[in-house]
């Protein structure tokens, strides 16, 4: 009789595992803002390397792949000429971000993704007059452990949401943004490193709503990040040595978002764009988007005065390359910290 309740339970166990197993979601795992890492089930193609199989190109490999396939690329045939269009559900993985080198072949982006659910990690990503990498109207990208040397536009991002960039490099890109949304919302960007944009370059430009910044490194930048929506959080980040600005604000469209818990050193200035309808858009500032912060200016004592610029644009052009004015402007952080963030960098 014990042996016979000890099957039993056994049995019962079984079904129980195997249930369990069913409901496991195939796609991947999640984690924050339903942004969704796909765990690889399928082949991995090689490009380079000494496999007697092994494909020479990129293209080629990415060509065959199917979802969930890996295509893992040698370094030993590196820099790759390429253009690269990633068209199915792929994790794209170079054998080592410092000697997997990505160059740019023509006027075109280097890397361009064609489907939801891709990874792209391990390469240098270099010289291109237009983009590194470029999403348009797909979602759940990741992209990790890259480094961007460079490029016009690093990564560029349209219409495109719930995508998760963390723990890259950005150098020196030659003209506009290293990281680019354009109606992009609800992505994360987080443990970046992004300094010595060109001239006139961004760290970052926003145009899109609820995307987290968190612990990212913006330094030596012309602008840190340019903010144009609402709703986005801009925490635990260090702002170093900006040349303009650490942070430019259009506030007709940036209400809500939040700037609490960053670090501000050598470049405490945020800047203001109000347009053409000046009255409107002054009664839009508003004291608790800006809070918490570490100042190396504080004294130590009360509120931390912001150094504000106001700068009315009456061509509501791209910022600081068309006719404007500025207005010095007073605004606090009523609850400053006295000493910076460890944000883990």
């Amino acid at each position: 009789m014990p042996n016979n309740l000890f099957k039993k339970g056994l049995l019962l166990g079984i079904i129980v595992l195997f249930i369990g197993v069913g409901i496991i979601p195939s796609s991947g795992v999640q984690i924050e803002k339903n942004i969704t890492i796909p765990i690889n089930r399928g082949d991995t193609l090689y490009v380079g390397g000494s496999g007697p199989n092994n494909y020479t190109k990129i293209q080629d490999a990415a060509d065959d792949a199917s979802n969930g396939d890996t295509v893992f690329v040698f370094d030993d045939n590196a820099p790759y000429f390429e253009q690269i269009f990633v068209n199915n559900s792929i994790n794209l993985i170079g054998e080592n971000k410092y000697t997997t080198v990505l160059n740019s072949i023509s006027n075109e982006d280097i890397l361009e993704i064609q489907s939801d659910n891709v990874i792209i990690t391990g390469f240098t990503i270099q010289n291109s007059i237009n983009r590194g990498i470029r999403v348009v109207r797909f979602h759940n990208i990741t992209i990790y452990e890259n480094i961007f040397i460079n490029n016009r536009v690093d990564i560029g991002l349209l219409d495109s949401c719930y995508n998760f960039i963390h723990d890259n490099c950005f150098f020196t890109n030659s003209a506009y943004s290293s990281i680019d949304f354009d109606d992009s919302s609800n992505n994360i960007i987080l443990r970046n490193v992004i300094q010595n944009s060109g001239k006139i370059g961004f760290g970052m430009y926003i145009s899109g709503d609820n995307n987290e910044i968190k612990y990212n490194i913006f330094k030596n930048n012309y602008v840190g990040i340019s903010l144009h929506d609402e709703s986005n959080i801009i925490s635990y980040n260090c702002f170093d040595s900006n040349r303009k600005c650490a942070i430019y604000m259009t506030f007709w469209n940036s209400e809500n978002s939040k700037i609490t818990c960053n670090n501000f050193i050598n470049n405490g200035l945020i800047v203001f764009q109000l347009g053409i309808n000046f009255q409107y858009m002054l009664s839009t500032i508003e004291s608790e988007q800006v809070d918490a912060n570490y100042w190396d200016t504080w004294t130590g004592s009360g509120p931390n005065r912001v150094r504000c610029s106001v700068r009315i644009d009456f061509f509501e052009r791209d910022p600081f390359w068309y006719f404007s004015i500025s207005i010095p402007w007073l605004s606090f952080d009523w609850n400053p910290v006295s000493e910076p963030y460890d944000i883990g960098m």
